[in-house]
């Protein structure tokens, strides 16, 4: 199913439980965390990317927010459909994939490694800050 977000669209609720990947065809998206009042930018996604599938593939709730940058086109693609599409090995495969990252992000956070020259997210304003704040409540 296609679907169709505005400008400053949340898509996903950091914490929500995951049931749906989205595939980016048009538009682009800020995917970010939130911890108390300060809000942390993460990447931003654009067409032929994905999104949601970390949480959906291990199992866990969203570790970030996803909100519409633009005007986004997203592919929604449920658990069922993913599940009855693609074959049983490759599903595993993927999970087992996806559980790696996962576990590896966890590494590299608790071990405060950081890449040298990382590209990174261009932190927010203030006042972008307090936008998202007031979108998200």
């Amino acid at each position: 199913m296609r679907i169709i977000h505005n400008e400053n669209a949340i898509i996903i609720k950091q914490g929500d439980q995951s049931e749906m990947i989205y595939l980016v065809e048009e538009g682009e998206l800020l995917v970010f965390v939130v911890d108390g009042n300060k809000v942390s930018p993460v990447a931003t996604v654009g067409p032929g990317e994905m999104i949601g599938e970390m949480a959906f593939f291990t199992g866990t709730h969203r570790a970030a927010y996803v909100m519409a940058k633009t005007k986004v086109t997203l592919m929604e693609i449920d658990s069922e459909t993913i599940k009855e599409k693609l074959p049983d090995w490759l599903f595993k495969m993927t999970k087992n994939v996806v559980d790696r990252i996962h576990h590896l992000d966890k590494v590299i956070a608790k071990s405060g490694i950081k890449r040298k020259k990382a590209d990174t997210v261009k932190p927010l304003s203030i006042e972008e800050q307090r936008e998202i704040l007031e979108l998200i409540k």
